[in-house]
């Protein structure tokens, strides 16, 4: 299959974020193609949680609340509002998704060769 052939097949199913049904069906079409061709392949779905904004949010939300506490609990405000801004921190370093755990999931595919 030639680049232009992927890109003119692929076109049509615009835009495609991560988790949407155009994603989703951009990897079937890609498997089929790639199965025509007489090639192995696999389609694997993995759970993502993809509203970043929205864990951002929420972290904002904890801040605010932390700073309200701290007016009359000062050692639980700081310690809050320091949680908050660590897990803020991981979640947009891609290591730890403390908050994000609250938000949506979606299903993402990959579309994976087999070596045989």
């Amino acid at each position: 299959m030639e680049r232009e052939q992927i890109v003119s097949g692929l076109a049509p199913m615009r835009p495609r974020p991560a988790g949407s049904d155009a994603e989703r069906r951009a990897a079937v079409w890609l498997a089929g193609e790639l199965r025509a061709g007489g090639r192995t392949v696999r389609v694997e779905p993995h759970w993502i949680r993809p509203r970043w904004e929205l864990a951002t949010a929420l972290h904002v939300v904890v801040g605010i609340g932390a700073s309200l506490v701290a007016v009359s609990v000062p050692l639980v405000g700081v310690c809050v509002a320091a949680a908050a801004a660590a897990s803020l921190a991981l979640d947009a370093s891609g290591r730890v998704f403390l908050l994000r755990w609250l938000t949506p999931s979606r299903a993402t595919q990959n579309v994976v060769g087999v070596v045989e």
